[in-house]
């Protein structure tokens, strides 16, 4: 497991123009880590699809947090390879603005 900072998930279910129910997940974090290179400065964020479901648990903990995540591999678009979110264990609230907001 990866340490991460997990600040914006998103889920949608709907059916699109032909019916077909459309269902997902995505979740957006950083990994404590500069990025690197002489034209880049601060951290890079990541996303990532997770499973819907989880879309809950990490509702529960009001984002951001610090979280331990886990990665599976998986078919995606153009069946191109992608890392997708499926365990993410909380580990403690990030306070990123003194009200709250």
């Amino acid at each position: 497991m990866t340490e991460a900072v997990i600040f914006f998930a998103s889920r949608y279910d709907f059916a699109d123009e032909k019916g077909t129910q459309r269902k997902g997940a995505k979740v957006k974090y950083f990994l404590p880590e500069k990025a690197e290179g002489e034209n880049k400065e601060g951290i890079e964020y990541m996303e990532s699809p997770m499973p819907f479901e989880l879309f809950e648990t990490l509702k529960h903990y009001n984002l951001p947090g610090m979280f331990e995540i886990d990665f599976r591999m998986k078919p995606g678009r153009d069946n191109k390879p992608e890392m997708s979110l499926v365990k993410a264990q909380f580990k403690r609230k990030i306070e990123l603005f003194k009200d709250g907001k």
